[in-house]
């Protein structure tokens, strides 16, 4: 009677085992997340509390009144939020990396009276939150950033910070290999604009300002025009000697002004010329006592 009273218990036992298993149901393409919600102080459930489990494709929500929850979905990286009046709102990353069930109950604990910084980081905080799920990630990360110098150490915030900042340096690596492929085709113009795009996200990045930097040199040379070959012009020769002899040739007809003026021309081209430094000033004599 002992054995059979032994061996029923068992069956129960499994069979329980085995009824409360079966409550979730489970497919071979999803992942179940499972547990509870409790309070740090008193260890009770927590009740009619909202749980939240979200990433940038899906966004799954359960009112539990009894502070248990279970989610099904498809593997991958979300964040899990529970929220309660009264209580700290929590939240954390948690990957689900296949299809199986995991056990994950959540601690809440009670709400401290907000000071006025931290009511207005709050505010922030949310406007940060809704900005960054509309793909407004530079605005999202200035209220966030304004939160988290109002209260440094909040969790909520220091997360949901480092999330924005994952998903602009995502963006700006992605904008940076394609304005590497654009300056291999040699399309300038358009690579500048992807650079100049990288500073919307990240105004002090360096390698983004020396990109542009040197694309806007090669776009000033292009349009500087080419200078002219130079070419040396030829000095046309003078027969020194032919002026000269036309100065003498002058100054023996008393035509004294224009001899000057050839004697002048001799000195032009070879100064140390004797003949023509001499016959000037005979010439110029002449002229003057002509009274010219």
């Amino acid at each position: 009677m002992k054995r059979f009273s032994f061996i029923f218990l068992l069956m129960l036992i499994v069979i329980s085992g085995c009824a409360k298993k079966s409550q979730i149901k489970q497919s071979n393409t999803t992942a179940i997340l499972h547990g509870w919600v409790f309070n740090v102080e008193n260890g009770n459930p927590v009740k009619d509390v909202k749980i939240m489990l979200f990433n940038e494709k899906d966004t799954l929500v359960i009112n539990s009144p009894t502070g248990k929850f279970s989610f099904q979905t498809k593997p991958g990286t979300y964040t899990v939020s529970v929220t309660k009046k009264g209580f700290l709102s929590e939240q954390n990353k948690i990957s689900l990396t296949s299809t199986k069930e995991y056990k994950y109950d959540i601690i809440l604990k009670k709400e401290i009276p907000l000071s006025p910084e931290q009511k207005e980081a709050q505010k922030h905080l949310a406007l940060g939150i809704d900005l960054f799920k509309k793909g407004k990630f530079v605005e999202a990360k200035k209220e966030l950033m304004i939160a988290d110098s109002l209260t440094p150490k909040d969790n909520a915030i220091t997360h949901n910070l480092t999330e924005v900042n994952k998903k602009i340096s995502s963006i700006v690596d992605s904008l940076f290999n394609e304005g590497n492929a654009l300056e291999k085709k040699k399309k300038f113009e358009d690579a500048y604009t992807v650079y100049q795009s990288i500073l919307t996200y990240e105004p002090d990045n360096k390698n983004a300002q020396e990109k542009i930097d040197s694309i806007n040199k090669i776009i000033l040379a292009k349009q500087q025009p080419t200078p002219k070959p130079y070419v040396k012009t030829k000095t046309k020769k003078v027969n020194v000697e032919n002026i000269y002899k036309q100065g003498l040739a002058l100054y023996s007809k008393g035509k004294y002004r224009e001899a000057i003026g050839k004697f002048n021309t001799v000195l032009r081209y070879s100064p140390s010329h004797k003949g023509a430094r001499t016959y000037l000033k005979k010439a110029k004599v002449r002229l003057k006592a002509l009274g010219g």
